[in-house]
């Protein structure tokens, strides 16, 4: 595991480098890479931007490969579990092509041992990683929080889950995500919406779970699975957001990649997908009746924006900073910030925070009876 730690965040790793077998090799690529500029500077010329350029390009090569043969090292280290070693090869594949020595067939067959229960190794995933702790921001986490996340990283149980859900079912790396029980999975999906409408609050009135007006007998939705009931709700309605003076309204909703219906599409594919049947659900209905315009906010249990998602989170961070005289990447990197640590936080929740209600004794139940009620208020009006 110490190789997989030394990998960069974005990897799969959590960028611990380690001294003694890296920084040989740090210095010897730069050493042969920077050689002629050297030279150059010993024979008292100095190298042009493109030689500049192109050495540093070269050094950045050299450093994929060497990640590329790490990964095949810990490729062929038989004892790191097979799911863990899916996530770092898909970490990595996402980023530079599949890691060198490392057939695809091989690959593919890891990828297969667990598609629906290994954790998404997608930036908006690794950027509680990446952050600063700052109590004041909201972004310090316990070392048991900590624990657990990286044991969900590394698609493992956190320690202290319960081996049995309060529904009855065991307790696996899947359930507890899509468990309706408890506050876990309704309690990120109403949180996040909050956020959400606390930024657009920043900007102008916002409605949250706005009502759709009902339809009328002769109107006709071109998609069955359009959502057809009086009193359906949206999460958020905003107005000028797209366009001056015209409603827009937003649904959120949490993906979970281990349902049945996406274990066949890769993570984009299930995010569009997503995206799509939202748009089904509530589009033409809301552009028919309403008037108005409407964007999913698809994002991943890990924290992924799909890509409705980045546009509107884009937009918004746009105009808040106009608003504050401020800088568009560093809102969006505060707004991208706050979704990851609570997508993480609620993630973990789904399997450690209380999800039932602890039974009445018997013996108290008449401390709730009506008379008892009564008793109490009439020792209030007498003392």
């Amino acid at each position: 595991m110490r190789n997989i730690v030394s990998l960069p965040i974005a990897y799969g790793g959590l960028g611990l480098i380690n001294p003694s077998a890296e920084c040989e090799g740090f210095f010897g690529e730069s050493k042969f890479i920077y050689q002629n500029i050297v030279n150059l500077i010993i024979q008292g010329n100095l190298p042009s931007s493109t030689q500049l350029s192109a050495a540093h390009l070269a050094l950045q090569k050299l450093r994929s490969k060497r990640l590329s043969d790490r990964v095949h090292e810990i490729y062929n280290d038989h004892s790191i579990p097979k799911d863990v070693l899916c996530h770092v090869i898909e970490g990595f594949s996402k980023r530079v092509g599949p890691p060198s020595g490392v057939p695809d067939s091989l690959v593919e067959e890891i990828q297969k041992l667990l598609p629906k229960d290994r954790p998404l190794p997608a930036v908006g995933a690794n950027l509680w990683l990446m952050v600063i702790p700052s109590a004041s921001q909201g972004t310090v986490v316990s070392r048991h929080e900590f624990k657990g996340l990286l044991r969900l990283r590394y698609a493992q149980m956190p320690e202290g889950t319960p081996t049995t859900c309060i529904c009855g079912q065991r307790n696996d790396l899947q359930h507890p995500r899509v468990c309706q029980r408890g506050t876990g999975v309704i309690g990120r999906h109403d949180k996040l919406r909050d956020i959400l409408a606390g930024l657009v609050g920043l900007l102008g009135p916002v409605q949250v779970e706005p009502t759709l007006h009902p339809l009328e007998p002769g109107d006709a939705l071109s998609y069955r699975s359009a959502n057809i009931e009086d009193g359906a709700r949206s999460d958020l309605l905003m107005e000028g957001f797209i366009s001056p003076y015209h409603m827009l309204y937003v649904d959120v909703r949490v993906a979970a990649r281990n349902q049945e219906a996406h274990k066949e599409e890769s993570l984009f594919q299930m995010l569009h997908s997503q995206e799509l049947k939202k748009r089904r659900e509530y589009a033409q209905r809301i552009q028919m009746v309403e008037n108005a315009d409407f964007i999913p906010f698809i994002l991943t249990e890990s924290g992924l924006l799909a890509y409705q998602a980045r546009y509107f989170i884009q937009e918004l961070s746009t105009r808040i900073a106009a608003k504050l005289k401020s800088r568009v990447s560093a809102v969006r990197s505060c707004i991208l910030v706050e979704i990851s640590f609570l997508m993480q936080r609620r993630l973990l929740g789904c399997y450690l925070a209380p999800r039932g209600k602890a039974a009445i004794p018997p013996g108290l139940r008449w401390a709730l009876s009506a008379p008892y009620a009564a008793f109490l208020l009439g020792l209030s009006h007498n003392s």
